[in-house]
């Protein structure tokens, strides 16, 4: 995936189980892990960052620029009770981590300029 993608500078990966033996294995190879050590449960930060999806803060492509926009979405209105929960972990993350102030924020107008809906 950073060769997918070699602009993604910082790659959030939670430091326990798995994510702390990728970490180890690739980190000679692959640069911009940061380390995040979740202190809450999945339910209790999908709540914290509800009010950004609320306030429409959070920006989606639209399907027809993104085939994975469809379920995605679904994961994240199933959730809890649906049967995948990574997507909404890891969006959960990201939020967190951009709301204690890492990471780069675009502002709507950049977002609406790259066609994303929100």
């Amino acid at each position: 995936l950073a060769q997918k993608w070699p602009r993604v500078v910082r790659k959030l990966v939670e430091d326990k189980a798995n994510g702390s033996a990728v970490i180890s294995e690739l980190k000679s190879t692959v640069s911009g892990f940061v380390p995040i050590t979740p202190t809450e449960s999945k339910e209790a930060r999908a709540s914290s960052v509800t009010p950004y999806f609320e306030a429409g803060n959070v920006f989606i492509p639209e399907d027809t620029e993104a085939p994975w926009v469809p379920h995605y979405v679904s994961e994240l209105l199933e959730f809890p009770a649906g049967s995948h929960d990574d997507q909404v972990d890891s969006t959960t993350q990201a939020l967190n981590y951009f709301r204690n102030g890492s990471g780069v924020i675009l502002t709507r107008e950049q977002m609406q300029q790259a066609r994303f809906r929100f």
